[in-house]
């Protein structure tokens, strides 16, 4: 797992994904809620095959990745690199609100000649 902060990754007309998780792109995501006091996927093994990267908008909590756990809070970045089993946690005091990202290799845009 790599951890970023918001203001580490590239503006501009780059992709932020040169930062995060350069030759990456976006396949699908959403935004999620983890109640509070709970844990993701519990009680399930949960990995991807793919790179998944997480935007953390509000509360905090932890990361649990491949059983080590780390604190996480709102500005966070988290990038799970692929066949990593993954949990997140939310503090007991409010839910922990993130946009997840799962992400496919970006295809090779440049010409060939």
């Amino acid at each position: 797992m790599r951890r970023l902060r918001f203001t580490d990754l590239a503006t501009g007309y780059s992709s932020v994904f040169e930062t995060m998780a350069p030759a990456y792109r976006v396949d699908t995501g959403g935004v999620v809620a983890v109640p509070a006091g709970e844990r993701s996927h519990d009680g399930l093994r949960h990995v991807h095959a793919v790179p998944e990267v997480f935007l953390v908008l509000e509360g905090h909590g932890a990361v649990e990745v491949d059983g080590v756990a780390a604190d996480i809070g709102a500005g966070d970045v988290l990038v799970i690199a692929a066949g990593e089993e993954h949990h997140l946690v939310s503090s007991r005091h409010r839910p922990l609100v993130t946009v997840w990202l799962h992400l496919e290799p970006a295809a090779d845009d440049r010409q060939r000649t």
